[in-house]
């Protein structure tokens, strides 16, 4: 299962629709602040936030390649061929080391 995908069944299990990909569901919802410059400022996150990865292109728009779902505590499930849950802080040993491509995060209501 890939990252959309997992994104997609577990809002789906809650009620809510996506769209298949993660750039489509990076279109969705509130947007979230998650960074202070280098630092991620994680105090204004909820379980179930999707979180959204990738790179800005020059324009200013972002390149969404990778969705993960925040559970708390700095950390998130996702999936690349393997469910998994890592951590956003490096200082953990459970850290996600593509945490750096973090780019944004939106909050989905129903």
């Amino acid at each position: 299962m890939d990252c959309s995908g997992l994104a997609l069944l577990a809002y789906r299990f809650c009620g809510v629709n996506l769209p298949r990909n993660a750039s489509q569901q990076a279109r969705l919802g509130d947007m979230l602040k998650v960074r202070n410059g280098e630092d991620f400022v994680l105090d204004s996150l909820q379980a179930g936030d999707l979180l959204f990865f990738g790179s800005w292109r020059e324009d200013g728009s972002a390149k969404v390649t990778h969705v993960g779902i925040y559970i708390g505590d700095g950390r998130f499930i996702h999936s690349s061929q393997v469910v998994r849950v890592n951590s956003l802080l490096a200082s953990r040993e459970d850290y996600y080391e593509n945490s750096h491509r973090l780019l944004f995060a939106k909050r989905i209501s129903k």
